[in-house]
C-alpha cells in the first residue's frame, strides 16, 4: 500500500513550483511453492519506501527583447532500494538525492529552443539498477548512474 501527492502551484505568472512525492510499504506475503528461496517479509525490488522530486522554474522576462527564456532547478530524492528480491545489501543503494539545473532560450512561438543544462551537479556515485545473480555461475553487477554532466541541447519544432 502506498500513498502519492502531486502538488503544482504558480505563485505568479513567471513562477512555477512542481511537488510530488511517494510513500509505499511493500511486503512478499506468499511465494510460488516452485519459487526454491524464501523471501516471505522482504520488500519488492526496485520499490523505495519514499520518493520525492521538486521543480522550480522561472520565467525570465525576455518577451521584449524577442526571445522567451528560463531558469529551472529540478531535484529528486530516493530511499533505500533493492534491486532484487531477496534484499541483499550488495545489489541495494543506499537513499540519495540528486540535483539538475537548466537555462532555456525560446523563440516567442515556441518553435526553437536552444537549452544549457547541468544534471547530478553534486557529482553523487549511485547504483542506478542492478543485477543480482546470487547463487548463479555469473556475477552479480552493479550499473552506476550518470556523473556530473554538462551539455546544450537544441530543439526545433515544424
Amino acid at each position: 500500500y502506498g500513498l502519492e501527492v502531486d502538488l503544482t502551484a504558480r505563485p505568479t505568472d513567471r513562477l512555477l513550483f512542481r511537488l510530488s512525492a511517494n510513500a509505499m510499504d511493500t511486503e512478499i506475503t506468499k511465494i510460488n511453492p516452485d519459487v526454491r528461496a524464501d523471501y516471505q517479509g522482504n520488500r519488492l525490488a526496485n520499490a523505495p519506501e519514499v520518493s520525492a522530486s521538486a521543480i522550480l522554474r522561472y520565467d525570465l522576462p525576455t518577451e521584449n527583447a524577442g526571445f522567451g527564456s528560463h531558469l529551472m532547478l529540478d531535484g529528486s530524492y530516493r530511499g533505500k532500494t533493492y534491486y532484487s528480491l531477496n534484499n541483499r545489501g550488495q545489489s541495494s543503494q543506499d537513499a540519495f538525492g540528486l540535483i539538475n539545473a537548466r537555462i532555456g532560450f525560446t523563440s516567442l512561438d515556441e518553435r526553437w529552443e536552444l537549452a544549457l543544462w547541468g544534471r547530478n551537479l553534486t557529482d553523487k556515485l549511485y547504483v542506478s539498477t542492478a543485477y543480482d545473480n546470487f547463487g548463479g555461475i555469473f556475477p552479480s553487477q552493479n550499473f552506476l548512474g550518470e556523473p556530473r554532466t554538462y551539455g546544450v541541447s537544441a530543439t526545433f519544432r515544424y
